[in-house]
């Protein structure tokens, strides 16, 4: 629905759902996603590269 209501606006706002879809069908949160990532032996300077 929000992206129906987004695209009728017409200013391309859309895009900024992408990010909300792809956290849906990971089920991952950003901050489980850097909790798994550091466990995983990724530095939080990668994290911060990322994010940037």
């Amino acid at each position: 629905m929000a992206d129906a209501g987004l695209k009728k606006r017409g200013y391309g706002e859309e895009i900024y759902l992408t990010p909300l879809y792809e956290r849906a069908e990971s089920l991952l949160s950003p901050a489980r996603k850097m909790y798994e990532g550091i466990k995983a032996g990724k530095s939080v300077e990668d994290f911060i590269k990322s994010f940037s």
